[in-house]
């Protein structure tokens, strides 16, 4: 799909894609990124939790999956990047 495809489905302007992201690699690797934020902050949340491992594991993919819609690309094997 071609950036200005993503910017109208995303409901904004090709220009402010443009701006964010120079290509769309730098788009991948971020929705990336922004993945393992989300995965990162439910296991840092779940490890304040009270003793009770498996009430923290199941808030933990509780959490996840209540933000899959910003998941799908790394779940789904989408493109890899291959940066560090």
């Amino acid at each position: 799909m071609a950036l200005d495809d993503i910017a109208r489905r995303a409901g904004v302007g090709a220009g402010t894609l443009y701006r964010r992201f120079p290509d769309r690699g730098a788009l991948i690797r971020q929705v990336i990124v922004d993945g393992f934020e989300i995965c990162l902050a439910a296991v840092q949340a779940a490890r304040q939790e009270p003793a009770d491992p498996a009430g923290a594991v199941e808030r933990l993919f509780r959490r996840v999956v209540e933000r899959r819609e910003r998941l799908v690309l790394p779940l789904i094997g989408g493109p890899v990047a291959h940066d560090p």
